[in-house]
């Protein structure tokens, strides 16, 4: 892309409904064979008219916040200025800190950011997919707490990469989507939502406060809690053998009913 930032097709260019996929790895670690399992199912999901672009974003600490944020709005101006995709093909989709990715974006849509240049897109967004986003950095909830033994997130690790994700930078709306209030995400030019999460996961509180202020001004939101499930389950799943789980069967009749 323009900026020097580099993603990857899986699929044609030319398909017609387009994933735009930010990865999880608390903004420090790179995309597994986990998520490219994960994507080529997301693909599948949409059918054979479609394809994913998996953004390789910058890992802190070589960049720090908002550089991450800025290489995935470039990614979206891309295919809609330069590949003149029309934004209802499109789906932004993530996980943990690719959700919060997501979050941002659609974020500087409606509020842009002071530090990356604005992005006008002619109609919303097709749809919006978040697996368990990251959207607070707090590690005081009670699922912290509750679910520290069930999940494969601990707490320290996500203290430590939030730290180096922020280094000096101050928590805003951008980067702990959880921060802002209902309002905000009232303009959110995109037309469906859906949020998944595992009950096991220490996530969980912060997910669940986020999307009910999601479901209170955006009405086409779907949100679901995969009983007995840990943190991105649907593709680090693959890392353990665990078959299909609630999360992954709910995101395929998602995609396959509402995309």
């Amino acid at each position: 892309m323009a900026d020097g930032s580099t993603a990857h097709w899986i699929g044609s260019k030319s398909a017609q409904k387009l994933f735009l996929y930010f990865h999880g790895g608390g903004y420090c670690n790179p995309a597994t064979p986990a998520h490219l399992i994960f994507v080529h199912e997301l693909k599948d999901a949409l059918g054979e008219d479609a394809a994913v672009l998996l953004l390789s974003y910058t890992l802190a600490p070589e960049a720090r916040y908002p550089q991450q944020l800025k290489q995935s709005v470039e990614l979206l101006r891309y295919v809609t200025k330069d590949l003149n995709k029309e934004p209802s093909s499109i789906v932004l989709a993530g996980d943990s800190a690719g959700g919060g990715l997501v979050l941002g974006v659609l974020s500087h849509l409606s509020h842009p950011h002071p530090a990356i240049q604005p992005l006008d897109i002619s109609q919303p967004l097709k749809a919006a997919l978040l697996v368990s986003p990251w959207v607070s950095f707090s590690t005081t909830a009670k699922s912290m707490d509750t679910n520290k033994y069930k999940d494969i997130v601990p707490a320290e690790g996500l203290r430590r990469w939030s730290n180096t994700y922020l280094e000096q930078a101050a928590a805003d709306n951008y980067n702990q989507p959880g921060l802002a209030p209902a309002e905000w995400w009232k303009d959110m030019q995109v037309d469906e939502v859906l949020i998944v999460a595992g009950s096991d996961e220490v996530l969980l509180d912060g997910i669940r406060d986020f999307a009910g202020k999601i479901e209170s001004v955006h009405p086409r939101t779907t949100v679901f809690i995969g009983p007995g499930e840990y943190h991105d389950e649907p593709i680090f799943g693959h890392n353990f053998g665990v078959g299909e789980t609630e999360q992954s069967r709910m995101i395929k009749s998602w995609v396959s009913s509402k995309l």
